[in-house]
């Protein structure tokens, strides 16, 4: 397959920091958000702690605890644009996702709201640009909107798609699917809709959709270490 053809998709989310998935189906891999969102609950703990002491000791631990936490973010958004980078060739296309509105369209419960609000998903799409462009890769920005609603395969949208977070069942054609892997397949696929001068919402499109359905979903690999 020529690099003019290959097409990544980046979702990103709440459970996933990330999901990847090539135009082919070939490559799809997760960037787990367990470990990051572990990590930043224990800082939200700290910083609990030391705010009921109000002492000028404990300001100066908060603000040295905020730049600790600042840092571990950016060493993540580092580490994750790097090996999205690296599952590209010179000369393919990552598409990602435009961010507004992303916190609306990412469900969570009152635990991780804070969490989800925090992270600085600007910051990665940033860092995958410029490693991305180093490397002679093309980065482009699609509508993500009803990604995470309509099916992969035959392009049926419905909010009764989503069986659960981790779960995507379409309704019409039964086509089963991890959720964030299929909405990262609908990122590349509104890329793909946009070149033919589709919006990317409706109905499936063959001449356009081919490519990413020549495959099934191989394995996935998780990559997000401690």
């Amino acid at each position: 397959m020529g690099t003019a053809e290959f097409f990544v998709g980046v979702d990103l989310g709440l459970r996933k920091l990330a999901v990847v998935s090539t135009s082919d189906g070939r490559i799809n891999k997760f960037f787990d958000g367990g470990y990051v969102r572990a990590v930043s609950e224990k800082y939200q703990a700290l910083r609990k702690r030391l705010q009921s002491k109000g002492t000028p000791s404990a300001k100066r631990h908060l603000k040295k605890l905020s730049q600790r936490e600042k840092r571990f973010r950016t060493a993540i958004n580092h580490k994750v644009a790097k090996e999205v980078v690296e599952l590209v060739p010179a000369g393919g296309v990552i598409v990602l996702e435009k961010l507004k509105g992303i916190r609306k369209r990412v469900k969570v419960g009152k635990q991780n709201r804070r969490w989800i609000h925090s992270w600085n998903f600007a910051q990665l799409q940033r860092f995958i640009e410029y490693k991305a462009k180093a490397k002679g890769i093309k980065v482009v920005y699609v509508d993500a909107r009803y990604t995470s609603q309509k099916c992969s395969k035959c392009g049926h949208i419905s909010k009764k798609n989503r069986k659960g977070q981790a779960h995507f069942v379409c309704e019409r054609s039964g086509y089963q699917l991890n959720a964030d892997l299929n909405a990262g397949r609908n990122i590349v696929k509104n890329y793909l809709a946009s070149l033919e001068g589709k919006s990317g919402h409706g109905e499936a499109s063959p001449s356009v959709w081919d490519a990413v359905n020549r495959a099934d979903v191989g394995s996935v690999g998780c990559a997000m270490h401690g």
